[in-house]
């Protein structure tokens, strides 16, 4: 739209410049070259301009699409480590420790077939 209006404006000037230029000397001829041409550059100046800031708003919009994928790729995690019942992030420091050692047999005050045969009675006093 804007474009358009500018070459309209180019288009309506140049006719005004010829239409007004009765007597063809060469001073006007070069005023009308020098106007022709600082139109053609405005316009291509234009163009360019628009090019560029829809080049840049493209990149900003991909690299903020980025971003916000990366978030919600973060918030998937946190939900799927709450749903297991451990956060990712503190996993590490809030797990207990393992003991690994050996359990202590219990007393049962019965005798096992090797206690047996040494006349060793685990169990209680008589």
């Amino acid at each position: 739209m804007k474009k358009r209006a500018l070459l309209l404006f180019l288009a309506g000037g140049t006719i005004a410049f010829t239409a007004c230029s009765s007597n063809s000397n060469q001073a006007n001829n070069q005023a009308l070259v020098d106007s022709l041409a600082n139109a053609k550059a405005a316009v291509i100046q234009a163009q360019m301009s628009a090019k560029n800031d829809s080049i840049i708003n493209a990149k900003a919009n991909e690299k903020a699409s980025a971003m916000m994928n990366e978030r919600a790729e973060g918030k998937r995690e946190e939900r799927r480590a709450e749903r297991n019942g451990s956060n990712s992030v503190n996993n590490a420091s809030t797990a207990t420790p393992v003991d690994n050692t050996p359990a202590t047999p219990t007393n049962t005050g019965k005798m096992n077939t090797s206690q047996q045969s040494q006349g060793t009675n685990t169990g209680k006093k008589q």
